[in-house]
């Protein structure tokens, strides 16, 4: 079996791009996605272990209540459904409903 391979020998400047464009790309992909990992762990979180503790540190037992919690069914009338939704502020509601009822291909309003 005959392989060849060509490597390609970087001079000591192209190196040292190479080496640079690498850490940014870390750095920037970090500073993009460390956001997304906080609130996510953070929404795993006790009340009391986000108010009190480190806002870094990682939930001692995960809360996946929290996403049951936060959007359940309060009643039925026929075909329409009442929902209750915790939120917080700045939450658009109106969008909430729509999306529901995108997804389940029925329309939704407030």
């Amino acid at each position: 079996m005959n392989t060849n391979k060509v490597h390609a020998k970087l001079t000591g400047k192209e190196l040292l791009l190479q080496i640079i464009r690498w850490i940014l790309i870390v750095f920037f992909t970090v500073y993009a996605l460390f956001p997304l990992f906080w609130l996510f762990m953070s929404s795993l979180k006790t009340n009391g272990e986000f108010l009190a503790g480190n806002p870094f540190s990682l939930p001692k037992t995960p809360q996946w209540q929290n996403y049951t919690n936060a959007l359940t069914v309060a009643g039925r009338d026929g075909e329409d459904w009442l929902l209750d939704v915790h939120c917080s502020k700045g939450t658009y509601i109106r969008t909430l409903c729509h999306d529901i009822g995108q997804a389940l291909g029925c329309g939704g309003c407030m």
